[in-house]
């Protein structure tokens, strides 16, 4: 598959749906008669709960396998040992900008957020766990990069950075935005590069993990003191993390690959626009009914180095001439190198609004969201 068959309007539909069933489990789970405690991680798993319904409406309409519509194609288990090196190097790396940030909106009075109850309480660690750890892992790994990079719209660089915008704004938390939106990116260009989600899954699933039980840490508080060890503690681990971090992601995504070429870096990935290899060609073609998904297939010709990305990929036994041009490929080149059809005007219009609506929508509900918490 070159592109993502989805319409962006589709994708903003199901995100929307995800918002819908999150808030609706949510104030479900809230009436709960519940020990305080627990209704905090009730309300965690009701939200992810929620952001998973766009993933489980997009496989069931669709009609096809899961592993059809979501880039799932196996990790290699040299390039998945270095998933555990980038959570820890992005978690050091972006440190510095969250406490930064977290500062300057507390100078307004904003808060990060819901606190999590104490993790010394084992069923709270369980708790912990499963609903702030495992579960996000998954769903929102699913929602913000399976499903977006189903778009069909613009290409995969602007799906790469839009996806990471609606990943940071929504948390609704605008203490947690910028780093969020890093953290996105970089998850988003493991799956642009690799073809698989599995390693953002690990990856989000140890961040989430780090950033639970690493106040625990005697002395920690102290590292995030600005007035204190945090002045020069932040600065070294922001230069430590960054050093480690591009490093491990070009590793990792060459280990996947199966070598190590300058192609395999971020900068070249990031800034290489009109390169529509989102994962390894898998899927049939017409996975997608056109009724729910209708729009252009394809991109830009793809450059020799996607292939690179589809090592495991060989050809199939039918001669290329009997299969439809979706499925003209080989072990060589195995994606098809198909120019694409240009929106008409009207339909570049529609889709625009509905990515700036998203973004706006998401805005106005952080800024309402910090509006009720000043209220408390």
């Amino acid at each position: 598959m070159t592109q993502g068959k989805l319409k962006l309007r589709t994708v903003v539909f199901l995100y929307f749906s995800g918002l819908f069933s999150a808030a609706l489990l949510s104030l479900i789970a809230g009436m709960a008669a519940i020990p305080e405690d627990i209704a905090v991680f009730i309300n965690y798993g009701a939200t992810q709960l929620g952001f998973l319904v766009p993933t489980v409406i997009f496989w069931r309409v669709s009609r096809a396998k899961f592993t059809e519509i979501m880039p799932l194609s196996q990790p290699k288990v040299k390039a998945f040992l270095l998933a555990p090196v980038v959570a820890v190097a992005a978690f050091m790396q972006n440190l510095l900008l969250q406490q930064g940030v977290g500062e300057l909106w507390s100078m307004a009075g904003v808060s990060a957020g819901t606190s999590i109850p104490d993790l010394g309480v084992p069923l709270n660690s369980v708790l912990a766990i499963i609903f702030v750890a495992v579960l996000p892992a998954f769903s929102e790994e699913f929602l913000f990069r399976g499903i977006f990079c189903n778009s069909n719209y613009k290409s995969a660089y602007f799906m790469l950075i839009y996806s990471s915008v609606v990943f940071a704004i929504g948390h609704l938390s605008p203490v947690q935005a910028v780093h969020q939106f890093i953290l996105g990116m970089i998850l988003m260009y493991l799956v642009y590069a690799t073809g698989t989600l599995w390693y953002s899954v690990a990856i989000h699933f140890m961040n989430n993990i780090l950033a639970l039980y690493l106040p625990y840490i005697p002395g920690y508080a102290e590292l995030l003191n600005f007035a204190g060890t945090g002045a020069w503690a932040l600065p070294l681990m922001t230069v430590i993390g960054a050093a480690a971090l591009y490093p491990a992601l070009y590793a990792l995504v060459g280990f996947h690959r199966g070598r190590l070429t300058p192609k395999a870096g971020i900068l070249h990935t990031l800034f290489k626009k009109g390169e529509e290899g989102w994962y390894v060609l898998r899927k049939k073609a017409g996975a997608i009914p056109e009724s729910f998904a209708e729009g252009v297939e394809g991109g830009a010709p793809l450059s020799s180095d996607v292939a690179d990305r589809a090592g495991e990929v060989k050809a199939e036994n039918t001669p290329s001439a009997e299969k439809p041009p979706a499925e003209q490929y080989s072990a060589e080149k195995p994606f098809p190198e198909k120019a694409g059809t240009v929106l008409p005007p009207e339909e570049t219009f529609r889709e625009k609004a509905f990515a700036i609506a998203l973004i706006v929508v998401l805005v106005a509900a952080s800024v309402l969201n910090v509006i009720l918490e000043a209220a408390e």
